[in-house]
């Protein structure tokens, strides 16, 4: 089958229309007619290929169907043409369903979490540490509970600890270390000896936030208790007619984060309607929610929560449903045979122009550079002036092309229409080294 999209066909007719020159060359009496029109043709063929990569500049010559001929029609004429759900690792189709909460996204609270709940530990370290001895006061007493404050205030070296001169029974106990444990993770640590409690003052150079005496609260990106078992808010990101990471650079602009915060299992088309997973680290479900609200073109919803994060390639694959308009050359009697192949033997799957682009700098000479290691290569393509781009683009391209002055080029392109090359000229502005490409590349998001 072979398609085209509907501004490619335009822009094809545009490549092949005749320049003035060219019609007083035909208008004027020629000698060789033949000649004359055959010169002409090469000249279409060279503009046309200048401008779009089609499938024989790249391999793709015959058709699984042995000695079907394919047809004509139009693919995404209308982004709704072209719908798109990706299938999770277990094999269900992931659907947005629900948009305002989440399903449950908490899981119970252990006892233990429960306990440390009910400390009402404060955000700020100064009330939480005054707060600390008051606690401690209740279970030891004021001179004790004077005592460890003073440890843990001194700068002393040769007193680093203080020895309980009493035993205290195992619930004692227990609710001194949620104390200490939640209150002043990083200023001591609490040990048990013969049965006795001993306070050992952490140096500054060895506090540390792990382990018995030092566990800290999971915090989220804002310092604020995290209260959800997994690290990681799953959500389902359904678009239209935008980029994954035009949508994800959206939801971190709303939250005042970056696009590292979030994975995803795999990027869709922009031209489409396109229904995936994505994960965020430690934002909670309810900001996302708030960011739904303000997006352009997508909406989040299906909350939960897990341990880790989502990656490229965490998916079985993908269901499409395409239509195909203004048909020409197939019928059902034609197409009956085509399919019955597909039925019995399959077709080759991730082989078609969108994993080489149709434009006249491929996706994959950019990908022969980054396996080169050519990092200069890589971002020369990728800035490098091309047919078809919108006026901003286009002049940002040649002042880079012309001039290689980074913050002149930034200035002038846009972030949304130019993702990739927008990272690069900002990567190499703020470095101030425009020979530095390895370091810019890696700012791709």
């Amino acid at each position: 089958m072979s398609s085209s999209n509907p501004q490619d066909q335009a822009s094809a007719k545009r490549s092949r229309a005749q320049s003035p020159e060219t019609d007083i060359q035909q208008k004027a009496p020629s000698v060789d007619g033949a000649t004359a029109k055959r010169a002409k043709n090469e000249d279409e063929e060279e503009q046309e290929q200048h401008l779009f990569m089609r499938e024989s500049d790249v391999g793709i010559t015959q058709f699984v169907t042995a000695g079907w001929g394919g047809f004509d029609a139009i693919i995404k004429h209308r982004f709704s043409d072209f719908f798109v759900n990706e299938i999770d690792p277990s094999g269900n189709v992931v659907r947005l369903t629900s948009y305002y909460d989440a399903v449950d996204p908490t899981p119970p609270m252990s006892e233990e979490q429960k306990e440390i709940a009910s400390l009402n530990v404060p955000e700020n370290k100064a009330l939480a540490f005054d707060a600390a001895f008051v606690k401690l006061a209740e279970i030891l007493g004021e001179e004790d509970s004077a005592r460890i404050r003073q440890l843990l205030e001194s700068e002393d070296d040769e007193q680093r600890s203080f020895l309980l001169d009493r035993e205290l029974d195992k619930g004692q106990r227990k609710s001194v270390y949620g104390i200490t444990n939640n209150f002043l993770p990083t200023q001591v640590k609490c040990e048990t000896v013969d049965g006795k409690l001993e306070f050992i003052r952490r140096s500054a150079n060895n506090r540390s936030n792990s382990g018995q005496g030092g566990a800290p609260q999971r915090r989220d990106g804002r310092g604020q208790q995290w209260p959800h078992d997994g690290d990681h808010c799953y959500f389902v990101m359904q678009k239209e007619n935008h980029d994954t990471m035009d949508v994800l650079f959206q939801i971190a602009r709303c939250l005042r984060s970056t696009t590292r915060s979030f994975g995803m299992a795999g990027t869709k088309d922009k031209r489409g309607i396109t229904v995936q997973r994505c994960s965020a680290y430690r934002i909670d479900h309810k900001r996302l929610i708030g960011a739904s609200r303000n997006l352009k073109g997508a909406r989040l919803g299906n909350f939960s929560y897990g341990p880790r994060e989502l990656k490229l390639g965490d998916l079985s694959g993908n269901r499409f449903e395409i239509i195909l308009r203004h048909v020409k050359g197939a019928d059902e009697q034609s197409l009956g045979p085509v399919l019955e192949g597909i039925r019995r033997t399959g077709f080759i799957n991730y082989y078609g122009m969108q994993r080489f682009g149709t434009q006249s700098i491929s996706s994959h000479s950019v990908g022969i550079a980054v396996l080169k290691a050519d990092w200069k290569a890589a971002t020369e393509l990728i800035l490098k002036p091309r047919p078809g781009d919108r006026k901003e683009v286009r002049k940002a391209r040649q002042v880079w092309s012309e001039q290689k002055d980074a913050r002149a080029a930034l200035a002038l392109m846009p972030q949304k229409a130019a993702l990739a090359e927008y990272s690069l000229l900002q990567a190499f502005s703020r470095k101030g080294n425009e020979n530095n490409a390895a370091s810019a590349f890696a700012a791709v998001p």
